[in-house]
């Protein structure tokens, strides 16, 4: 809620299953359950999720609930982590305002056969003939890791071609990216989905 009046565009949010069968919101079994002060060790019923208290506050998220979060606001809803395409292509309300983020090709391919118009395939934007790989096979999309573009080696020389093919690119980094620097990159067709950015933030 508070990313939304914040005016974020984008919410990405960590999605398993539950032990029977239902989506949840959760980035791991195993550190949900030191949030919530539980003693399970794996993946728990989802009325068993329901009742939990992330912190002893916060509310848990069933994919119900997120279905009713996107469809009141004008945001886009990454999901990570969660395999089971599927499941979730039965759940989700409102595929065109879902960005569907994958791990290999299969997957990807998986997901657009499945109707998700916006999938993003994870890369690491250093490898070797990555353009010509992801020309090959049509992505559309690619997320990856911004942690070394500043450094102006292959990630930034790829993060530029990649750019320059029309490729979207979901640049995320687990510590605070230059942003004095992105905002001369020259990159193009991109989106940050890190936490230290706030929309008001010009890039």
């Amino acid at each position: 809620e508070q990313s939304i009046e914040h005016g974020f565009k984008m919410i990405e949010l960590d999605l398993l299953i539950s032990s029977d069968g239902r989506i949840v919101a959760v980035h791991d079994w195993k550190s949900f359950h030191v949030m919530t002060d539980s003693k399970a060790k794996s993946s728990i019923t989802y009325n068993e999720f329901a009742i939990k208290k992330i912190y002893g506050e916060y509310t848990t998220l069933s994919i119900e609930q997120i279905n009713e979060i996107i469809n009141e606001s004008n945001v886009f809803l990454v999901t990570d982590k969660i395999q089971d395409l599927d499941l979730l292509s039965q759940h989700i309300m409102d595929k065109d305002r879902t960005i569907v983020e994958v791990f290999n090709i299969d997957k990807y391919n998986e997901a657009i056969k499945l109707g998700f118009n916006n999938v993003a395939l994870n890369i690491s934007v250093s490898s070797p003939f990555i353009i010509e790989w992801l020309s090959l096979n049509e992505i559309k999309a690619v997320t990856y890791r911004g942690d070394k573009l500043n450094n102006y080696g292959s990630e930034y020389e790829n993060a530029i071609k990649i750019g320059n093919e029309g490729i979207s690119s979901l640049i995320y980094s687990k510590e605070d990216l230059d942003l004095a620097n992105i905002r001369s990159y020259g990159l193009k067709n991109f989106a940050l989905y890190v936490d230290f950015v706030l929309p008001s933030d010009e890039l």
